[in-house]
């Protein structure tokens, strides 16, 4: 089911998939806001595409990756805020990142109030036979990876992954997954099926990539799993992170982090070992690190700009740590990609 977009209507009560909104969007007016009709999460829209209304475009790509794996790939924008809901009639599983924008999403009978999806996170959806609510405005970026419920435990298998146990409930919303490797998969998997005339991949790429975003979500669902943290505790260490990559050109010190989310210093510490592999400064530094190769592989600033962006007034500060976590200088990136 389309856990990834869904929004809770305030027009009536009918559905749609997050395949479907683009559908009934693009037949209609982005100037106002659109009404929603009743649509079924198995009628996806599977033809990739351009679509232009009034001041916006829609881009969509699907391709199935293997059988029981789907992705779909859509960038766009709303220019008025949308709401819809969605009827969920198939029996996938998708792993949902949000490159740009984001949205409010509401599963019913699971979850009393919407949940935000930020951009630059992930979600895991599931709910055949159940509703999801959608609210969403402005420019969004998002890559959704479908997995069928038989297929999910092979995947699993040799990773202690406990998400098949879970999905036995026959529904779940899990929100705010978000770490470098899963981001690089999403934006590189999202990027060529966006661009597939210049970049030419065999499908066997697509098709490792997918596995590699699927694998990045199933990681961090078995870290979070596997920590010793109260439930509380977990939920301040989160806010703790966003806080501390919400500026990457300035990172707050650790008793800064403690005082703004309510957890003392030894805790914090030992939450973001336990529950991300590193330490505080280890945290920001490779997202740093990560956003940096990002910027470069855009091509829209100079090495030295990028740099400065991220907080560097050291250029060869900036190289040895980007070679550090890469294994080559910044200036050898563009080599690299052609």
């Amino acid at each position: 089911m389309i856990i990834v977009l869904i929004i809770k209507s305030t027009q009536n009560g009918s559905y749609y998939t997050p395949i479907g909104i683009i559908k009934a969007y693009m037949n209609d007016y982005f100037s106002k806001e659109i009404s929603v009709k009743t649509f079924i999460a198995s009628d996806f829209f599977k033809e990739s595409g351009q679509q232009t209304l009034g001041n916006s475009i829609k881009n969509f790509v699907y391709a199935q990756l293997q059988p029981g794996i789907e992705v779909f790939a859509l960038n766009g924008n709303f220019a008025q805020t949308f709401n819809a809901k969605v009827f969920d009639d198939s029996r996938s599983i998708h792993f949902s990142y949000w490159l740009k924008g984001g949205a409010y999403c509401k599963l019913d009978s699971l979850v009393d109030k919407e949940q935000e999806v930020k951009c630059g996170t992930g979600n895991i959806g599931y709910g055949s036979g159940r509703t999801l609510n959608f609210r969403q405005q402005g420019e969004f970026a998002n890559l959704q990876v479908l997995v069928t419920t038989d297929l999910l435990p092979t995947l699993e298998n040799g990773t202690n992954s406990s998400l098949s146990e879970e999905l036995q409930n026959k529904f779940c919303f899990k929100n705010g997954y978000r770490n470098v490797h899963l981001h690089d998969a999403a934006y590189n998997l999202f990027t060529a099926l966006m661009n597939k005339k210049l970049y030419n991949h065999h499908p066997l790429w697509y098709q490792a990539k997918g596995l590699e975003f699927i694998s990045s979500f199933l990681q961090e669902h078995n870290v979070e799993n596997s920590i010793r943290l109260l439930p509380e505790e977990q939920k301040k260490i989160l806010l703790a992170r966003d806080r501390l990559l919400s500026n990457l050109s300035q990172a707050p010190t650790i008793h800064q982090l403690a005082l703004e989310t309510g957890i003392n210093t030894l805790k914090l510490k030992r939450g973001f070992k336990e529950l991300f592999g590193a330490g505080v400064f280890g945290v920001y530094q490779k997202e740093r690190m990560h956003e940096a190769k990002r910027r470069l592989i855009l091509g829209n600033h100079s090495i030295t700009f990028i740099a400065q962006e991220l907080g560097y007034t050291n250029m060869s500060h900036f190289a040895t740590a980007f070679k550090k976590e890469f294994g080559y200088n910044p200036s050898k990136i563009k080599k690299m990609l052609f």
